[in-house]
């Protein structure tokens, strides 16, 4: 029977998800510094596309670690006299997927208008 208290550890882990998108955003911020001191806009309005790719990467990580609690779950309620418990998704995931929606956003509009930026 899966241990319900380890898989809610290792779900609630985010460290390498915030490094993830951490570095999306330095990667922004880098690149509109470098358009600003090249002349060049076109370097930040492609930082959007690396911005975009790196939260979705964090995204589907994070779909991947609720579908294995959501699999435990399910785990532990088929076995013979298993009780169905209470196997919620750390509230960690929930928020880091609401920052990682509002990421994609802002990653597809520099994307689409970050040359338009002075």
């Amino acid at each position: 029977m899966p241990n319900k208290e380890e898989e809610e550890r290792k779900a609630g882990k985010i460290f390498v998800e915030i490094l993830i998108l951490s570095s999306g955003c330095c990667f922004a911020v880098a690149s509109y510094i470098l358009s600003h001191a090249t002349g060049e806009a076109h370097w930040f309005g492609r930082s959007g596309a690396v911005v975009v790719l790196l939260s979705v990467w964090v995204e589907t990580r994070n779909y991947s670690a609720q579908q294995r609690m959501n699999d435990c779950r399910q785990s532990a309620a088929g076995y013979i006299g298993g009780s169905p418990q209470d196997w919620s998704i750390p509230k960690r995931r929930k928020v880091l997927e609401y920052v990682t929606l509002c990421f994609i956003l802002l990653g597809t509009l520099i994307w689409g208008y970050g040359d338009l930026v002075p």
